[in-house]
Order: structure tokens, then sequence, then C-alpha cells
């Protein structure tokens, strides 16, 4: 029950904060003024919702895949396969 994808986009939402704070603090990218925290909090929020996606088996609906597609996106990915 819940809801599996807010509290993962939360957590993935938190990790990148974190991320952003750790970085800019300890100045891992050197002298960096006005480190952009979108870097960091959408990658790691995209992943946190894929990660989720892909352990309830949902990554077609999540993705848009059609209806019908039952390729989770685990092939090639080649054109014409």
């Amino acid at each position: 029950g819940g809801y599996p994808y807010a509290t993962s986009s939360v957590v993935g939402y938190v990790v990148g904060s974190l991320a952003t704070e750790i970085v800019g603090s300890f100045r891992l990218l050197g002298d960096v003024s006005g480190l952009p925290a979108l870097v960091f909090l959408v990658p790691s929020m995209l992943s946190a919702v894929t990660v989720m996606a892909w352990s309830r088996n949902e990554l077609g609906e999540v993705w848009g895949a059609p209806p019908g597609d039952d390729d989770d996106g685990g092939g090639s990915g080649a054109a014409g396969e």
C-alpha cells in the first residue's frame, strides 16, 4: 500500500540534496560558485523512481510504453528488431 513512487521520489530528493551539500561544502568540483542543485536532484529522483518501477516490474507503465507492449526495455534497442 501507500505511495511507493512518491516515497521513492522524496528519498531521491533527499539523496540529491545531500549530494549537493556535500559537493558544495567540500568543493569536490573545484571552486564552483552557484552549483546548480538540479545537476544532482534530477538524476537522483529519476533514478529512485526508475529503481522503484523496475522492482515492481512496472517500467513500461512508468516510462510510457504503448499499451500491449510487454518489452520492459531489456532489449538491445536497435531499430528493426
